[in-house]
């Protein structure tokens, strides 16, 4: 179910904004990122696309600092066709991605973050795409100025092939697909404490187009690069710990079952890892010691990947990585507990 979308108690636009209806309109939520707001419009006033043939909305949800101030600012002086809205309450990205679209004129939405920089073609690609499809996932790979200053448990966001989460930061949505699924989804009854604590609901809206029979398209061409964010140790395993919230996202999104490997698992590294704590504890348990070689796959996986996480020895790193996979599992056990659905 969406909960109505929250109202903008602001709104101002750029001199350019009025005129014929654009082609598509460039969504984008904004929270607290004054910082980074300069960049992505600088990034979108260098987009290779007539800027009489699309708009942008960007939609502050109801920043503290000084986003508002900053962004009336720019939308003063852009060229750009740009409508700024601040929401009255905080109401998390999905209120605000919908809000965005309903103050949009365009037949075509492109949605991307505030922390993200699109590329000169990405508009005209996403276009381009929209034409034989309804949804259409671009490229998104870190940015490649930030990319040696996140440190070693840095974030950031690789889609270099269809995905199966429609991920915000680079999707494209006709509008009548977008408004017949009903925009995002809103409710939170995974997080009721907190409106910030957002998970999932580009999933969801992406798994209700599809199973509905809704079409979906994959353009590489349409690039954005995304913000490297940096992190800790504890940072990441507070997002393993968010690995609970997916047991209740496939319960209650209608063919996201079939994402799942084998039906059970959300993906190979958990599946691995699950193989190798059943081989183990059957090795101990029956005294079968061959039994354990049912651990080397994750064993070499992990020994892999901690080659790649610089500052530490890579026993240390493999042995943070096993703790973080500790943490996913019992993340997913408790979830499905909570989810009424098995997700391992």
């Amino acid at each position: 179910m969406t909960t109505p979308t929250t109202g903008a108690a602001e709104k101002t636009s750029s001199p350019s904004w009025e005129g014929e209806t654009p082609e598509i309109a460039v969504l984008i939520p904004t929270h607290e990122r004054r910082a980074s707001l300069g960049a992505l419009i600088d990034a979108l006033e260098r987009a290779r696309y007539d800027r009489r043939r699309f708009e942008v909305v960007i939609v502050d949800d109801a920043s503290t600092d000084d986003t508002w101030s900053a962004l009336r600012e720019r939308v003063r002086i852009t060229p750009l066709r740009l409508l700024a809205a601040r929401a009255g309450v905080n109401a998390g990205p999905a209120a605000a991605r919908n809000l965005a679209a309903s103050l949009a004129r365009a037949d075509l939405f492109a949605f991307t973050d505030d922390d993200c920089l699109p590329a000169s073609g990405w508009l005209a690609s996403l276009r381009e795409g929209l034409r034989d499809a309804e949804v259409v996932q671009g490229r998104t790979l870190p940015d490649p100025a930030q990319a040696r200053s996140g440190g070693a448990w840095s974030r950031s966001v690789w889609i270099t092939a269809p995905t199966r989460l429609y991920e915000t930061c680079n999707i494209g949505w006709r509008r009548d697909a977008f408004e017949r699924q009903g925009g995002f989804p809103t409710a939170r009854p995974d997080q009721p404490g907190g409106t910030r604590a957002h998970f999932g609901e580009d999933v969801e809206l992406g798994w209700r187009h599809v199973s509905s029979g809704g079409s979906v398209a994959y353009r590489a061409g349409a690039l954005v690069h995304h913000a490297v964010h940096p992190g800790s140790f504890g940072g990441w395993l507070a997002e393993r710990r968010r690995l609970g919230l997916f047991p209740g996202l496939v319960r209650r999104t209608p063919g996201m079952s079939d994402a799942l490997r084998l039906g059970v698992f959300l993906s190979w590294d958990t599946a691995i890892f699950d193989l190798a704590l059943g081989g183990a504890a059957a090795a101990v348990s029956l005294r079968r010691p061959w039994v354990a070689a049912l651990t080397l796959p994750w064993l070499y996986a992990r020994w892999r990947d901690a080659r790649h996480i610089p500052g530490r020895t890579r026993a240390v790193r493999a042995a943070q990585l096993a703790v973080g996979d500790a943490v996913g599992l019992t993340s997913l056990l408790a979830g499905s507990i909570k989810g009424r659905r098995l997700v391992l």
